[in-house]
């Protein structure tokens, strides 16, 4: 019974030994497994941690190296641009100054060289004004004097032959060379003008135009007589009452004399025709034309000239027939004066054309120099105003200058203070870069050590894997020994129990 006991016992205990061995390699496995699972995901870990961080750093000094690079680029585009908009700018200012300059004095020079010519040449065209002048009023002083004494000599003539007439033209012709010329227009009443003007006048008229102009005035009458020798009643002092006695008949050989005057009196009065009758349009210029002077004569006298016959060589001869020696002679003396003043007349017209001409040519250069005059201070007010532009523009710039002198100085500042940063930068770079190493030595070694633990331990556990194996290959030889011997005691149990239970079944019948 003992015996029997004791090899269940022991059956147990081997089944429990065994269980728990293979609890234990179980256990063992599980364990070892989860080691090297824990250890390796530590490992990962630590290892993806340290590329992580490896990285961000790495990142981080990429970024701080690209920013430090782009801004050394741009410090160095700045720098550069900055000097070559100075220098461009220094350069451009000196030649804008130097070209000022050269322009501001070479116009000033040639404005002042301009205006000095041009005041020499408006001198010069005043004094050749005042020459011109002086020359034509010496020319009509002169023309004066030489009507004075054709006048005189005239005069003289008719006093030998004791003309009314003749003092009476002669204080006239000398009451009108002793008034001056003014330099005013020309008078316009007839009365006032002179021989020389009052024939000038009288050559654009018609012998009977002439005859009621002459009617106007009495004493003016009289004055156009003498000049013309018409034989009027008006120019003959009374004569005494006519006696009863017939005047004496004048010797015939007073016939070829009287002949020869008649003739010379109608070569006169031909002439005179001639020139009354020659139109306006061939003798002087149209600004000497009397055209404020119409004739005013009255209607008696208008009607008496419109019904008097034309003047004919007939009608001269017979005026001539009718006129004394004396008459004819004033006429002669009178035609001989004509011819005189209308010479004179030409002269001095076409001396006074010359002279118009020359002073209207003189007063053209005058309004020339002027208008030059004026331009050249336009271009002077011009020059000034443009001096001044350019002055505003020189300020304008040297604000510029000022401006970005400023902004230079200004970006200077900021570009130290960038500096300062990037090198604060760098160090904390540097700074973190030296405790990351630091960091990254610690993990190596922490690594190294763990890797060191984990060589060992994998050492150890094979040591103790195969002592475990070995007492697993033990314990499971003890095993089938213990199953051998289980078996072995649970067939001798078996066979126990049914000799047990013969002698039992035998007791049994032997009881009954």
């Amino acid at each position: 019974m003992w015996h029997v006991m004791s090899s269940s016992g022991a059956q147990q205990l081997f089944e429990g030994l065994a269980a728990e061995s293979r609890d234990k390699e179980e256990v063992s496995q599980v364990l070892s497994q989860v080691l090297l699972d824990v250890e390796y995901a530590h490992f990962l870990n630590l290892r993806n941690a340290q590329r992580a961080e490896r990285n961000k750093f790495e990142q981080e000094r990429e970024k701080f190296v690209r920013i430090i690079n782009e801004y050394r680029a741009l410090e160095k585009t700045q720098s550069a641009q900055t000097k070559s908009v100075a220098d461009k700018f220094f350069i451009d200012f000196i030649t804008f100054a130097n070209n000022y300059e050269l322009q501001t004095s070479q116009s000033s020079s040639s404005s002042s060289a301009r205006v000095l010519e041009l005041e020499k040449k408006l001198e010069e065209a005043e004094r050749m004004l005042r020459s011109k002048e002086r020359r034509l009023s010496n020319n009509v002083n002169a023309n004066t004097l030489n009507e004075e004494k054709v006048e005189s000599e005239t005069n003289n003539e008719g006093e030998e032959e004791g003309g009314e007439e003749a003092s009476t033209a002669t204080t006239v012709t000398t009451s009108a060379a002793s008034t001056p010329t003014p330099d005013t227009p020309p008078l316009q009443n007839l009365k006032l003008l002179d021989d020389t003007a009052l024939f000038t006048v009288f050559s654009f008229l018609e012998a009977f135009d002439v005859l009621s102009c002459a009617q106007v005035d009495r004493t003016f009458f009289k004055r156009v007589d003498t000049l013309f020798g018409f034989g009027s009643s008006v120019n003959v002092e009374p004569s005494p009452p006519a006696s009863s006695e017939p005047e004496p008949e004048e010797p015939s050989t007073s016939t070829p004399k009287r002949q020869q005057v008649t003739s010379a009196a109608n070569s006169l009065l031909n002439r005179g025709l001639s020139l009354l009758n020659r139109t306006p349009n061939n003798n002087t210029p149209s600004d000497s034309k009397p055209s404020s002077i119409p004739p005013q004569p009255s209607s008696s006298s208008s009607s008496s000239s419109s019904s008097e016959p034309p003047l004919t060589s007939t009608f001269a001869s017979s005026i001539a027939d009718k006129l004394t020696a004396n008459e004819l002679k004033s006429i002669i003396s009178l035609t001989e004066r004509l011819k005189k003043t209308e010479t004179n007349f030409k002269t001095l017209q076409s001396q006074n054309e010359d002279l118009t001409v020359r002073l209207d040519s003189a007063l053209d250069v005058k309004e020339f120099l002027t208008n030059k005059v004026s331009g050249l201070e336009d271009q002077m007010v011009t020059s000034k105003r443009e001096e001044t532009l350019k002055s505003q523009q020189t300020k304008s710039d040297q604000e510029v200058i000022g401006f970005l002198d400023g902004r230079v100085r200004s970006l200077e500042i900021e570009n130290g203070k960038l500096k300062e940063e990037s090198e604060q930068a760098l160090k904390e770079v540097s700074k973190t870069k030296n405790e990351k190493k630091k960091q990254l030595k610690i993990l190596d070694d922490m690594l190294s050590f763990e890797r060191t633990n984990a060589v060992l331990l994998q050492s150890e556990f094979k040591a103790s894997k195969k002592v475990l194996v070995k007492e697993v290959k033990s314990v499971r030889a003890t095993v089938t020994a213990l199953r051998a011997e289980r078996d072995s005691l649970r067939g001798e149990l078996g066979s126990l129990r049914e000799a047990l239970n013969g002698r039992e079944g035998r007791r049994s019948s032997l009881g009954t």
